[in-house]
C-alpha cells in the first residue's frame, strides 16, 4: 500500500474466485504521510483441484472501495504519465511433475522463471548468455 492522500487509512481485503482462500480474510492499514507505504501479507490458499481465476485487491478508505493501482512512468523524452491499472492478478492452481532436480537457465533481462523453477523445488545455476556462446553442454540424470 501507498498513500496518495495524508492520514489514508481503512482496510485491505482480497476478492477471490469460488473455491480460494485468503488469511486473514482483510487487514487494516493506516498510512500517514503522502508517499508512505506498508506491506501487507495474505496466505492464499487454492482449491485441492486444479483452478485458475483472478484475484483483485479492493482498499475500503472512508466508505469507498479502491480497486486500483497508481503508477507513474516517468521517463526524460516524454511527458510524466500517471495510470491506474486494476489491481487484479492471474491466479492458477495446476498439478506440475517435476521429473529434474538440477537445471540450467540463461536468465533474460528482469527474468523471475528462476524464482519460479526453485519454488517447484528445483536447483537452478543461472548462467549469462555470454557465458553459454560456443559452450557444448551436455545432458544428465536425475
Amino acid at each position: 500500500m501507498k498513500a496518495n492522500a495524508a492520514n489514508a487509512e481503512g482496510m485491505l481485503r482480497l476478492e477471490l474466485p469460488a473455491g480460494w482462500k485468503a488469511e486473514p480474510p482483510s487487514q487494516p492499514f493506516h498510512l500517514s504521510a503522502v508517499g508512505d507505504q506498508q506491506e501487507l501479507a495474505f496466505q492464499v490458499t487454492p482449491p485441492a483441484a486444479e483452478a485458475n481465476g483472478a484475484l483483485r485487491a479492493i482498499a475500503t478508505v472512508g466508505g469507498r472501495d479502491i480497486e486500483t493501482g497508481m503508477a507513474a512512468i516517468a521517463y526524460a523524452h516524454i511527458p510524466t504519465q500517471t495510470v491506474f491499472p486494476p489491481s487484479d492478478v492471474k491466479l492458477v492452481r495446476s498439478d506440475i511433475a517435476v521429473t529434474a532436480r538440477r537445471i540450467g537457465y540463461v536468465m533474460g533481462a528482469g527474468d523471475e522463471v528462476p524464482d519460479a523453477l526453485r519454488q517447484l523445488g528445483l536447483e537452478v545455476t543461472c548462467w549469462a548468455k555470454t557465458t553459454c556462446a560456443g559452450a557444448t553442454f551436455r545432458a544428465s540424470t536425475p
